[in-house]
Protein backbone atom coordinates (compact mmCIF):
# COMPACT_ATOMS: atom_id res chain seq x y z
CA UNK A 1 0.00 0.00 0.00
CA UNK A 2 1.14 3.52 -0.77
CA UNK A 3 1.83 6.26 1.72
CA UNK A 4 -1.30 8.15 2.82
CA UNK A 5 -0.86 11.86 2.29
CA UNK A 6 -2.53 14.59 4.32
CA UNK A 7 -4.84 16.65 2.11
CA UNK A 8 -3.90 20.19 1.17
CA UNK A 9 -6.93 22.37 1.90
CA UNK A 10 -6.84 25.89 0.48
CA UNK A 11 -9.26 28.53 1.75
CA UNK A 12 -9.54 31.75 -0.27
CA UNK A 13 -11.56 34.80 0.69
CA UNK A 14 -10.46 37.71 -1.49
CA UNK A 15 -13.03 40.46 -2.00
CA UNK A 16 -10.98 42.05 -4.79
CA UNK A 17 -8.44 40.82 -7.31
CA UNK A 18 -6.50 42.93 -9.76
CA UNK A 19 -4.62 41.61 -12.80
CA UNK A 20 -1.43 40.97 -10.80
CA UNK A 21 -3.20 39.01 -8.06
CA UNK A 22 -5.12 37.07 -10.71
CA UNK A 23 -1.84 36.06 -12.35
CA UNK A 24 -0.41 34.98 -8.98
CA UNK A 25 -3.53 32.93 -8.25
CA UNK A 26 -3.26 31.18 -11.61
CA UNK A 27 0.38 30.34 -10.83
CA UNK A 28 -0.65 28.90 -7.44
CA UNK A 29 -3.47 26.91 -9.00
CA UNK A 30 -0.97 25.43 -11.47
CA UNK A 31 1.19 24.25 -8.56
CA UNK A 32 -1.77 22.72 -6.74
CA UNK A 33 -2.89 21.07 -9.97
CA UNK A 34 0.58 19.51 -10.38
CA UNK A 35 0.40 18.19 -6.82
CA UNK A 36 -3.08 16.76 -7.50
CA UNK A 37 -1.87 15.02 -10.66
CA UNK A 38 0.97 13.46 -8.66
CA UNK A 39 -1.41 11.93 -6.13
CA UNK A 40 -1.55 14.67 -3.50
CA UNK A 41 -5.11 15.23 -2.20
CA UNK A 42 -6.09 18.89 -2.77
CA UNK A 43 -9.31 20.74 -1.92
CA UNK A 44 -10.11 24.40 -2.57
CA UNK A 45 -12.79 26.39 -0.72
CA UNK A 46 -13.32 29.70 -2.50
CA UNK A 47 -15.45 32.19 -0.56
CA UNK A 48 -17.09 34.94 -2.60
CA UNK A 49 -19.38 37.89 -1.93
CA UNK A 50 -22.88 36.75 -2.93
CA UNK A 51 -23.81 40.38 -3.67
CA UNK A 52 -21.03 40.63 -6.26
CA UNK A 53 -21.85 38.63 -9.39
CA UNK A 54 -18.40 39.19 -10.84
CA UNK A 55 -16.79 37.57 -7.77
CA UNK A 56 -18.64 34.32 -8.44
CA UNK A 57 -17.83 34.49 -12.16
CA UNK A 58 -14.14 34.86 -11.36
CA UNK A 59 -14.22 31.91 -8.96
CA UNK A 60 -15.92 29.80 -11.63
CA UNK A 61 -13.27 30.81 -14.18
CA UNK A 62 -10.56 29.65 -11.78
CA UNK A 63 -12.44 26.41 -11.11
CA UNK A 64 -12.40 25.65 -14.85
CA UNK A 65 -8.59 25.74 -14.78
CA UNK A 66 -8.20 22.80 -12.39
CA UNK A 67 -9.35 19.21 -11.99
CA UNK A 68 -9.09 18.96 -8.18
CA UNK A 69 -12.17 19.57 -5.98
CA UNK A 70 -12.96 23.30 -5.98
CA UNK A 71 -15.96 24.49 -4.01
CA UNK A 72 -17.42 27.99 -4.30
CA UNK A 73 -19.00 29.13 -1.04
CA UNK A 74 -20.99 32.32 -0.45
CA UNK A 75 -19.26 34.35 2.27
CA UNK A 76 -21.33 35.35 5.24
CA UNK A 77 -21.07 39.06 6.16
Amino acid sequence: LGERREAITITVNMPYMNSSSTKCMLDLLDRFEDAWRHGQPVLMHWYYDPDNGRALELAEEFREEVSFPFKTVPARG
